[in-house]
């Protein structure tokens, strides 16, 4: 057999290894883990500090920028996100300029966010004139839904307020039809449309509108009773019919039913208000539970609040966690009998 032989200076450099593992292990040490830079790359870097600017981690966000600016200073999604974060620094002038660079990159041109904040920076600044531009080519690039958002119409609806406030009358009016159509079962499109009519004073248009988002909301909560994002809908809309009856009032003082309205739009607000209070509280004794989960006093508490939200089934399992460890439990027992009546069952008990 012919045995290969080694170069020397190959069996040095082997040794040299094996001794810088050997003082390793002697020492009780382990290789360093790799850094958090290392684990991602820049690209994620951006896209992890676009989430935490849409949820409010506007600190961490920072911090996500300078480290992916470092790895790579020319990303253009660094672009948008600098922009986003300089928007809610309130740094207008800022924004504009780093969305701006990022709507003429190659990834930006095809990219309706940058399009769509540029919008309505021009449209809450008054510059209405500016923001058309960027609104349409936005609206042309977004998809329909993104997250469960209809992204297309929303700022088909920004849109149209735009043009309202142009005076373009023809082009608002072709923009609203446009955001109906593309989101006829979205209450916060549906409440976004009305509040633009009733600023045009088409108050009839405004009362379908307001009139289909209570629908959609009072849908959208049997399905999910703690969600406090469509109770707050829900007060809008309320809000806005009693303006609507308000200005019924006075283009018709003799009008009883007008009173009518307005007295039932502040009772429904007050209610939806008092609601968005008991998820308040909900929130406060979940921090409760967090350090003592098993208190059966927590869990009354909570289980109380969610069965006047309507949520049954998270009452329900909170109270027979109590009457698992205290059978006899008479506020347990009252409340179960409580869900089942609201549930539809009659008690046996």
């Amino acid at each position: 057999m012919c045995v290969r032989r080694i170069n020397p200076a190959a069996w040095l450099l082997i040794g040299l290894a094996c001794l810088v593992l050997a003082s390793g292990v002697a020492s009780g040490q382990s290789p360093e883990p790799p850094k958090t830079d290392e684990l991602f790359s820049p690209e994620q870097m951006a896209e992890d500090a676009l989430k935490k600017i849409k949820t409010g981690d506007f600190q961490e966000a920072a911090a996500l920028i300078r480290r992916a600016k470092t790895l790579k200073p020319k990303l253009d999604k660094l672009m948008l996100a600098e922009g986003l974060l300089a928007i809610a620094a309130r740094r207008q002038v800022e924004a504009v300029e780093k969305l701006e660079a990022y709507n003429k990159s190659s990834e930006g041109k095809t990219d309706y966010r940058g399009f769509a904040a540029v919008g309505r920076i021009y449209k809450n600044s008054y510059m209405l004139s500016q923001a058309v531009p960027a609104l349409k080519k936005a609206k042309d690039l977004a998809p329909l839904e993104e997250n469960g958002k209809r992204r297309r119409a929303e700022i088909t609806v920004d849109l149209a307020t735009v043009y309202f406030a142009l005076q373009q009358k023809d082009q608002a009016a072709e923009a609203a039809k446009e955001a109906q159509k593309l989101a006829p079962d979205d209450a916060g499109v549906q409440l976004r449309l009305a509040q633009v009519a009733f600023s045009t004073k088409d108050q009839e248009t405004a009362a379908k509108g307001a009139e289909r988002a209570i629908e959609l909301s009072t849908a959208a909560l049997r399905a999910d009773p703690l969600k406090k994002e469509t109770y707050q809908l829900l007060a809008s809309c309320c809000w806005l019919q009693g303006e609507l009856a308000q200005q019924a009032v006075s283009a018709n003082p003799d009008a009883s039913i007008n009173y009518l309205k307005i007295a039932q739009a502040l009772r429904q607000w007050a209610e939806i208000n008092r609601r968005i209070s008991l998820l308040d509280a909900r929130e406060a004794v979940k921090q409760a539970l967090a350090k003592e989960p098993d208190k059966p006093e927590y869990l009354l508490f909570a289980a109380a609040l969610e069965a006047d939200l309507g949520a049954y089934d998270e009452a329900r399992e909170k109270v027979e966690r109590v009457l698992q460890s205290s059978p006899d439990n008479r506020e347990a027992l009252e409340l179960r009998n409580r869900l089942k009546a609201a549930s539809g069952t009659s008690s046996k008990e």
